[in-house]
């Protein structure tokens, strides 16, 4: 509860941040703005066939190839310090920031490294 109520409070500000990509080219875990809602990430069949209609637009173009890549062990390779720095830099709450980070270190230890998964919370980070 803890780590969705701190993603919930930087939702606003990463969406700031990354909302010139949701939709185009990022059809995928696309955001939504507000924390409110129940679901923070677009899911389900339109998010399927927005992503659909835009690769047959891409391939009616000439595109020769797609490129469809999946990085293993991406939320368990999260390094703390990068995170860190890069939700400094969008200006996040300190204090709350030092919590989340408290939490993942405590989570990760002694590995210093490595984020929940399943939780749609490390989906936005």
């Amino acid at each position: 509860m803890v780590f969705n109520a701190i993603i919930g409070s930087f939702l606003g500000v990463v969406f700031k941040e990354i909302k010139w990509a949701q939709g185009d080219p990022d059809v995928s875990y696309q955001l939504r703005k507000d924390a409110l809602q129940p679901q923070w990430i677009r899911s389900g069949f339109p998010v399927w066939n927005e992503f659909r209609t835009k690769s047959l637009e891409l391939l009616g173009k000439n595109i020769k190839f797609v490129l469809v890549a999946d990085i293993a062990g991406f939320y368990e390779n999260l390094d703390f310090p990068r995170l860190q720095s890069d939700l400094n830099g969008l200006g996040v709450d300190q204090k709350k920031l030092e919590l989340l980070m408290q939490c993942f270190r405590r989570w990760a230890n002694p590995r210093a490294k490595g984020i929940p998964q399943g939780y749609s919370g490390s989906d936005i980070l």
